[in-house]
């Protein structure tokens, strides 16, 4: 009936949309914390507060990690359940959107204008992609049999493609520049 069931303050605004899964909503704020919160009730579960920025861009859920995105140019992975850190990617630049899954692998992309591929499990086995640009939008794939493609804006006024074979490896597909007449 549109009535209000819960409602759940932080101390710094939300830019994001929450990732729900798994009976919990997860999400960042300008306060630098991430929560989790009950998602029938808004009771908060866990609270992360080690990140050193805002969390600006929305976060992934798997069954058991939550990957947050940091401002302070970390990704977070976080036991879903505890919110204990299991692991960090620090990059060289403010994370701005949101990754994606890529096979056993997540995909970020950042402010110093890599696209980093890594390990799911322990954010190992890294593969890089140097756009050359700053990536402020989110990430966003095509899953197809034998390879997913991944694409990206960057503030060169580009849109890009990124083929991923199905062992993390990157190559750029196509690029489209928006502000010329023949991109």
């Amino acid at each position: 009936d549109g009535s209000k069931l819960w409602e759940f303050a932080t101390n710094g605004g939300i830019t994001a949309a929450p990732v729900v899964s798994d009976g919990r909503v997860y999400v960042g704020s300008f306060d630098s914390v991430f929560h989790a919160l009950d998602a029938q009730t808004g009771a908060e579960g866990w609270r992360f507060a080690d990140a050193r920025g805002w969390f600006w861009a929305g976060a992934v859920a798997t069954q058991d990690t939550v990957y947050a995105p940091s401002l302070d140019g970390n990704l977070y992975a976080l036991d879903a359940a505890t919110g204990n850190l299991r692991w960090t990617l620090r990059t060289n630049g403010p994370i701005v959107g949101s990754p994606v899954v890529v096979f056993d692998r997540i995909a970020v992309g950042s402010d110093d204008g890599t696209v980093r591929l890594v390990r799911l499990s322990d954010g190992g086995d890294e593969f890089r992609c140097n756009i050359g640009s700053q990536i402020r939008a989110s990430l966003t794939k095509y899953e197809a049999p034998e390879d997913t493609l991944v694409y990206l804006a960057a503030r060169d006024h580009s849109i890009r493609a990124l083929r991923v074979k199905s062992n993390g490896s990157p190559d750029e597909l196509w690029v489209h520049f928006t502000n010329r007449e023949d991109p």
